[in-house]
């Protein structure tokens, strides 16, 4: 409900038991010892819970629960309009608006209550008249009997001379009350008077009231506190103190006569309604009522009440209203409800049968109409005794005695009877009643009917012009429509009533409408608010400019953040005048602040008319602010020092809070975006910089980088990795900020702020500082007490913290700015950054002639707050369903004390690298805090892109060589410690500690990743004060750097072990592995591309390849030239033979301590470089090779924002791993140089590859083929080596048939996922071959320049049935074999680039590229093939490709399934030939075929 009382309540208020009072003087006196009148004294018992019984017409026992009377004197029965409408004015006025929610409005019942008991009375009902008149005399009079009789008689002669007050019934119940003052009064004589008053009216008509039994000397303070005093709340009506003599209302004495001597005749209704139509007529009826005023509204808190009445008197007076009503009016109230109703049924059928007669024959019969002069309508004039006034009179006592049903019946009667008559407005009267007595008896037989509401309001208005009963109609009527959850109808019922002429009674309305719309279903809520507007600009007209206030606000909350800014800046602008003319001012610029808080849709004029408006009441503001703080201040401190009033908040411009940011630095030349950087190209080590926008996957690394320095030592426990909180320097809406930042005293703070201007005008802001506040302990505090020290309330602060001030910033119209703002604390303690403060003016500032600043209009000071807010909780339960945040205390920081600093510097870091290619950066390390540091480590998620080395550290020079030279020694071999490398590198520090100011130079080794693109390298040096710091256990310096990688050299190595055996004859000779040597091809290719349009195409020369393995070692298998280079788009095979040295080495050896044989092989006469030593070395250690040669080693890694290469190459390796066995483990490193010229300068670049070669692994683990019943022995499983790839290829899945050569049969080739799928079936067994001739050649190609070898192809039958086997010598690019593709598009040089150097180096086949066999069961065939070279080199023959499928005859119906059934056989190992130009450079491999694949098996 809306209303406290609900709708019964509030109907039963409204039609109470209304009785006069007519009192002598001297029982006013008695009365007025508790500065209480005889009516208000009685009020608090008014209101009786009690339940009489009465019988009804029909003899039936009828309950009246808690009935209501209105005592008042008789002569304030009419009250003057001017005087009701100040007193309903301000019953509103004393219940302000104090909670801001929709559907509570005292005021609103305070009014109702007003207007219900002060309607000026009509002729047409009778419910509202007095029924009982109480003639009260003390027993002090002189002749107390006579005075009875006096007033008995002066009612009756009243009653029947004048035409007020109106009564009830022609016969008055008079009840008679003695009052007796137990204090001052005589009790003998008291109870005389009291015995003869009972002899002669009786018993139940009488009644002896004793009060004032206090004493004056118990009259006390503590007394007076332990009594109730229920009189309080009633006096807020003054006119109820003494009974109006109107025709002395001027008198002002505030004691007139207590009796009426003269009744002035009440105005008509429609006087009465005009008379409330104007706000100008209320002003002066303001002014005249003051006279009448008894005392001022202040006053009711300071009169004590009832201060001669005990509790006792309290019961007395309780006890006197229940006698009153059971033993007085409701037996009188029950005889006449039988006597009207006896009169009215003997009438009725009398009536009824006379009257229908009658006007069938004569017409009708209806009482005589008369115009009334005043409001020109129509009325019907009733006798008092008239039939149908009877029945109202009748209809009104059943409604007060609660019997309902038959007050609905006699209303409803009525209703015809004055119908029929053209009555209107007795008609309207008694609908009205009709429909509330309906809604009372509360029967689910007889429907509420609306239509009698609705007939007797439109009858009112409309008919009758009397909107004053329309307006009581209304109010009862929406009480039922809430009640019965019409709210929809009740607020149009509401706005039904509202009119221009009563500005209080239609903002009530109005209210209401809005409040009944709100509690519609579904709630109206853009209705409420828009009614809620219109309620407060009508209580602005009346006066009410609380209320007006409170309707503005109340709308506000619909139309705010629903981007309806034009409405909703019409309402703040509202708010802030109407808070301005009442003194609020800080509610006033609360509501103009909202006026610049989002994208104003305002012109700029307008704009810059609310800004000029909220200066001015700003300034205002300040005024007052500065005239409090001087007020407020004491005797001011000699030692305190002097302060000032706090700066208030300004609205523009706006602060993004989830965008400050707070970054701990050393410098505050960190505010620049960009590098500092000087002549010598030196960078200093920051990664943390404003202009770097937070990155969470790097923010993660850096924390895991971080723990793993912490604890490189010791293995965490759960506890420590709890309580282990990484650092963070620059705070921000996506960092934890629950902890404190810890800042050092001297070090800066730098706090950047995002501002905004939402106006279409330029804002203009000067003078731009932090505010903050710095709490320490005082040197003299001996108990613990903390100073606290602000720039905001004082001026003496620049010995605790040094802060930047900017003098001036515009922010054009929209615009969006980042300002940097800087603190630098001096002093120990917490340090709270609180807002920021400016100076906000709509001009800029200038200069005069004097230096001094001067602006076009006034600005003011004032400060914004900074509180972002922290990240959303979504922890449990009630984080989850309600919106929880996390405490964010970025700008809270702790101030601790000095301590050491260190300062990073790399000169000449690279920018841009190629792959493998290696730089050397020299890092300057210094100190600039406070005492030394040790324990400097270095901890990065790329440890293998840079090294950290002390060898030589002495000796070292910025100009030195990357390689360390050594003598040529020819095949030597040395053995050294694998390096154990993990993440976190140890800096060597000369003497193990860098002390306060002092630096150190160190070298330090970059090289290029092995994948082009854009690459990261993170530096987090970690370090530690020599001297324990009670807050900093460790610092560190976080840099980060990005090196853009271009392409150079694709290398690939394969390894192929030898073995001996007659494999011309027959290929089931059981071959002869050497299982202590292979040979390991080194495919080259030049991959580099033209990065910048200055530079030059790069050659690449190789001049050295090492050898580091555990039991391997190379040598060179035929002397190479000085100058082995690459061009580019080129591609070169080297080979060498590597050799097992350590044949005891066992794969469970432990990999942590390993002896490692380093071997080199120069490709120039006068150069070896020293692969042992830094950085060649320490790289390769580093790179994916080694882990992927030693599985057993844990490679080390934290948490990478992006994939590495040598990741990739390490899972690789364990895929083999899976499923293959690892017979070599060795690793090359290919040394090499280049010439790089870009933008005029040229130099010398050198770098270095690494290429793991895994040998001899089994591709899968099949089942042993069974033994066949044949001669031959069965030759043993053919195995295969894996190919290490530092680059991944390109592949290329298109391939041509050759001109001239005809094409294969249809469907030869699988598809690469059938071929997958397929790959250990049984089918592509069917048939194994091998390649048999010459190892190497001697050829003089400036004789002949073409050498045809001879070669001899075997074919084997695996099967026991004859096979069709078809020969395809022609080559495809798409060919599957043993060997990746990487791998077949290396063997040969690509033949555009050959052809560029004049030379023809792939070979090809003489004679046909294609044969066709038939082989029989386990048949063995060999076919004589010719191979044609133009060029020296190491060539792969293995190029061809077999088919093979079931044989099937000629005349088979099936045989042109040929072509669809032939199926592609695993290719054999590469077979290898080695062409030699001279006789002396020829190297022999002994005649040894190179068999490196096969895994078949044959089936049954």
């Amino acid at each position: 409900m809306i209303s406290f009382q609900s709708a019964y309540d509030t109907i039963q208020a409204a039609f109470p038991f209304h009785v006069a009072a007519i009192c002598s003087d001297d029982a006013e006196a008695v009365c007025r010892k508790n500065n209480l009148s005889f009516v208000e004294l009685l009020k608090p018992f008014c209101k009786p819970t009690l339940e009489g019984r009465i019988k009804d017409p029909s003899n039936l026992l009828h309950v009246v629960r808690n009935p209501t009377f209105r005592i008042m004197y008789f002569s304030n029965q009419f009250v003057p309009s001017a005087m009701a409408r100040k007193m309903m004015s301000d019953a509103v006025s004393r219940h302000p608006p104090a909670a801001q929610a929709i559907g509570i409005a005292p005021w609103f019942d305070a009014y109702r209550d007003y207007f219900f008991q002060y309607l000026p009375l009509s002729d047409h009902e009778y419910i509202r008249n007095f029924m009982a008149c109480m003639i009260v005399v003390s027993s002090s009079h002189p002749d107390p009997m006579e005075a009875y009789r006096k007033m008995v008689a002066d009612q009756m002669q009243q009653q029947k001379q004048s035409s007020q007050p109106k009564w009830f019934f022609p016969n008055t119940f008079h009840y008679f009350v003695l009052i007796h003052d137990c204090t001052d009064g005589n009790d003998q004589k008291a109870e005389a008077i009291w015995d003869s008053l009972r002899a002669a009216y009786g018993v139940n008509c009488c009644h002896f009231l004793k009060i004032n039994a206090k004493r004056r000397q118990e009259n006390n303070a503590t007394s007076i506190a332990n009594v109730p005093d229920p009189w309080s709340q009633y006096m807020q009506d003054n006119l109820s103190l003494d009974p109006i003599d109107t025709s002395n209302i001027s008198s002002g004495s505030g004691k007139p006569s207590p009796k009426a001597k003269e009744f002035k005749k009440p105005p008509t209704l429609s006087v009465l309604g005009s008379s409330l139509s104007t706000d100008s007529e209320m002003t002066n009826s303001n002014e005249q009522l003051t006279a009448i005023e008894h005392h001022h509204p202040s006053d009711t808190d300071r009169i004590k009440y009832g201060m001669y009445l005990t509790l006792s008197d309290h019961d007395r007076l309780r006890n006197f209203i229940n006698d009153f009503i059971i033993r007085g009016i409701f037996p009188y109230l029950e005889y006449m409800f039988r006597t009207l109703y006896e009169q009215v049924n003997s009438r009725k059928g009398f009536h009824g049968k006379f009257f229908s007669v009658t006007k069938k024959w004569f017409g009708s019969s209806k009482p005589a109409a008369s115009t009334n002069s005043q409001s020109g309508l129509p009325e019907v004039a009733y006798a008092g005794d008239s039939h149908e006034m009877q029945m109202r009179r009748l209809a009104d006592v059943a409604f007060l005695l609660q019997h309902y049903e038959l007050a609905y019946n006699f209303y409803h009667s009525a209703k015809k009877e004055f119908n029929n008559d053209h009555a209107w407005l007795q008609f309207a009267g008694v609908a009205e009643m009709a429909a509330v007595s309906n809604f009372m008896l509360n029967s689910t037989q007889k429907p509420y009917p609306v239509h009698y509401m609705e007939s007797a309001i439109g009858t009112y208005l409309s008919t009758c012009k009397l909107p004053l009963y329309a307006t009581r109609c209304t109010f009862l009527s929406t009480e039922i429509m809430k009640a019965k959850g019409l709210n929809n109808e009740a607020a149009q019922a509401y706005i039904r009533v509202t009119s221009e002429d009563f500005d209080l009674r239609s903002s009530l309305l109005l209210e209401q409408a809005a409040y009944c719309f709100s509690l519609a279903k579904p709630s109206m809520k853009r209705k409420c608010a828009f009614h809620l507007i219109l309620a407060g600009h009508r209580f602005s007209k009346s006066g009410q400019r609380k209320h007006a206030l409170s309707c503005y606000k109340l709308a506000l909350q619909t139309y705010q953040e629903k981007s309806w800014h034009l409405a909703e800046d019409h309402i703040n602008f509202t708010i802030g005048r109407h808070s301005f003319t009442l003194r609020d001012l800080s509610n006033a610029l609360d509501a103009f602040k909202s006026l610049f808080t989002h994208k104003s849709l305002q012109p700029a004029t307008q704009q810059n008319l609310f800004l000029r408006e909220f200066l001015n009441v700003y300034k205002q503001y300040l005024t007052e602010v500065e005239k409090q703080h001087e007020s407020n201040s004491l005797v001011p401190d000699v030692q305190a020092p002097p302060s000032r009033a706090l700066l208030p908040s300004l609205p523009l411009p706006i602060i993004v809070q989830a965008s400050t940011r707070v970054l701990l630095t050393n410098s505050k030349d960190l505010i620049e975006e960009e590098e500092t950087k000087s002549e010598a190209d030196t960078i200093h080590a920051s990664s943390v910089k404003l202009a770097r926008r937070y990155d969470a996957l790097r923010a993660k690394c850096w924390a895991s980088l971080e723990e793993t320095v912490v604890f490189r030592n010791m293995k965490p426990d759960k506890h420590s990795l709890a309580s282990f909180k990484p650092s963070i320097q620059l705070f921000s809406s996506k960092t934890n900020n629950n902890f404190k930042p810890i800042a050092v005293v001297g070090e800066y703070i730098i706090v950047e702020i995002v501002i905004k201007n939402p106006m279409k005008i330029s804002l203009f802001l000067g003078d731009i500082t932090l505010v903050w506040r710095h709490t320490s302990k005082t040197d003299s505090d001996t108990f613990g007490e903390k100073k606290i020290i602000s720039n905001e309330n004082t001026t003496e602060y620049d010995s605790y913290v040094e802060a930047e001030v900017i003098d001036s910033v515009v922010l054009a119209q929209d615009e969006e700015k980042a300002v940097q703002l800087y603190l630098r604390p001096l002093k120990i303690g917490e340090l709270e950054i609180n807002a920021v403060a400016y100076r906000l003016s709509n001009f800029s500032y200038g200069l005069d002639t004097s230096g001094k600043r001067t602006t076009g209009s006034v600005g003011v000071n004032g400060k914004q707050e900074l509180k972002p807010r922290g990240q959303r909780l979504n922890n449990n339960e009630n984080e989850r369903f309600n919106v929880v945040y996390a405490t964010d205390n970025r700008l809270n920081l702790k101030i601790a004390a000095p301590a050491p600093l260190l300062e990073v510097t790399f000169s000449n870091f690279p920018k841009r690298l190629l792959c493998g290619e290696i730089q050397q950066v020299t890092v300057e390390l210094r100190n600039n805090g406070s005492g030394p540091i040790h324990n400097l480590f270095v901890a990065s998620s790329y440890p293998e892109l840079f090294s950290f080395s002390d060898d030589k550290l002495d000796n070292w020079s910025e100009k030195d060589t990357i390689y360390s030279k050594v003598p040529v020694i020819k095949y030597r071999t040395r053995t050294d410690k694998a390096k154990k490398i993990t993440n976190v590198v140890a800096v060597p520090l000369p003497e193990s500690k860098l002390v306060s100011g002092c630096s150190v130079k160190l070298p330090l080794w970059i090289i290029g990743n092995s994948t082009p693109g854009v690459q990261e390298m993170d530096f987090l040096f970690y370090y530690e004060p020599v001297e324990p710091h009670p807050q900093l256990r460790y610092r560190i310096l976080k840099h980060l750097s990005l090196v853009s990688i271009s392409s150079s050299l694709n290398i690939t190595a394969n390894a192929c072990n030898t073995y001996q055996g007659d494999t011309e004859k027959e290929l089931g000779v059981a071959d002869k592995f050497d299982l202590n040597q292979a040979i390991i091809s080194l495919n080259i290719e030049n991959l580099h591309q033209l990065q910048r349009l200055k530079s030059t195409m790069l050659k690449f020369r190789i001049i050295q390849v090492s050898s580091i393995s555990p039991q391997w070692t190379i040598y060179p298998i035929q002397p190479y030239q000085k100058d082995i280079t690459v061009t580019p788009k080129e591609k070169i095979l080297l080979c060498f033979k590597a050799r097992n040295s350590n044949p005891g080495f066992t794969n469970d050896i432990d990999c942590q301590d390993i002896e490692v044989l380093f071997s080199n092989i120069p490709l120039r006469d006068d150069l070896e470089l020293d692969s042992l030593s830094t950085p060649c070395s320490d790289f390769f250690f580093r790179s994916g090779c080694w882990y992927a040669l030693m599985p057993n080693i844990r490679k080390p890694s934290v948490d990478k924002p992006f994939f590495s290469q040598d990741e990739g190459l390490e899972a690789d390796a364990n895929n083999h791993k899976m499923f293959k066995r690892i017979d070599i483990r060795l690793g090359l490193v290919i040394i090499w140089e280049s010439d790089i010229e870009i933008d005029g300068n040229r130099r010398t670049i050198t770098g270095q590859h690494h290429v793991p070669v895994t040998t001899i692994m089994r591709m899968s683990d099949e089942k042993e083929k069974p033994k066949e019943t044949i001669n031959q022995k069965e030759p043993e499983k053919r195995k295969r080596v894996t190919t290490g790839n530092m680059e991944k290829p390109k592949f290329s899945n298109s391939s041509k048939t050759p001109p001239g050569r005809p094409p294969p049969p249809a469907s030869l080739t699988t598809s690469p996922s059938q071929s997958n799928k397929n790959r250990n079936d049984s089918t592509k067994r069917m048939v194994k071959y091998k390649l048999s001739h010459p190892s190497s050649i001697f050829h003089d190609f400036h004789d002949k320049r073409l050498c045809i070898v001879p070669v001899t192809l075997i074919l084997q039958n695996c099967r026991n049935e004859p096979l069709d086997v078809f020969i395809n010598l022609a080559k495809a690019k798409n060919k599957k074999s043993s060997t990746s593709t990487s791998e077949e598009n290396l063997d040969t040089i690509v033949g555009e680039a050959a052809t560029a150097f004049g030379l023809t180096a792939n070979f090809a086949w003489v004679g046909n590229t294609a044969y066709k066999r038939v082989l029989k069961a386990k048949d063995q065939i060999s076919l004589s093939l010719m191979a044609s070279f133009c060029v020296c080199n190491v060539y792969n023959l293995n190029v061809l490709r077999v088919f093979a499928a079931p044989h099937i005859n000629n005349d088979d119906k099936d045989a042109k399934k040929l072509s669809s059934n032939m199926i592609e056989q695993n290719p054999c190992a590469n077979s290898y030939i080695v062409l030699n130009n001279t006789k002396q450079d020829s190297y022999e491999l002994d005649d040894t075929i190179y068999d490196i694949v096969d895994d078949t098996i044959e089936e049954d």
